[in-house]
């Protein structure tokens, strides 16, 4: 329901040959007021699922560009969410290893937690 409004954008995001447009022209800031509040989570959270395999991507078709510099785009694009909403973009890339980080949450609860591990203070 959340993302039906931005259903065509989040298209234009998955795919490798409109993904550069569609992220100049639908905006993640909070100032440009493109994403509607009651909906941002479920947005930010779509766009980090449609984005995070081009991350991981090792290889780009020749037309595409470099690797780095894709990358660096989505990273770039990436940098526009709210600090308390990078959660969602740790989580999803430490997903794999929520085994090994027992606290690792998704936010979904509303809680974020610290994936670093704790260290004792020397003595």
């Amino acid at each position: 329901e959340a993302i039906m409004p931005y259903k065509h954008h989040l298209l234009k995001l998955m795919d490798s040959k409109t993904m550069m447009s569609a992220m100049s022209s639908f905006s993640l800031s909070p100032d440009k007021a493109i994403i509607s509040t009651p909906h941002r989570a479920s947005v930010v959270k779509m766009v980090c699922r449609a984005l995070l395999p081009k991350l991981l991507r090792k290889k780009l078709h020749k037309s595409t560009g470099t690797l780095k510099s894709r990358r660096n785009a989505i990273f770039a694009y990436l940098s526009q969410v709210r600090p308390e909403e990078v959660h969602l973009l740790v989580a999803m890339i430490a997903g794999p290893f929520k085994a090994l980080i027992p606290n690792l949450n998704d936010g979904s609860d509303g809680h974020h937690h610290d994936i670093t591990p704790s260290s004792s203070p020397s003595s």
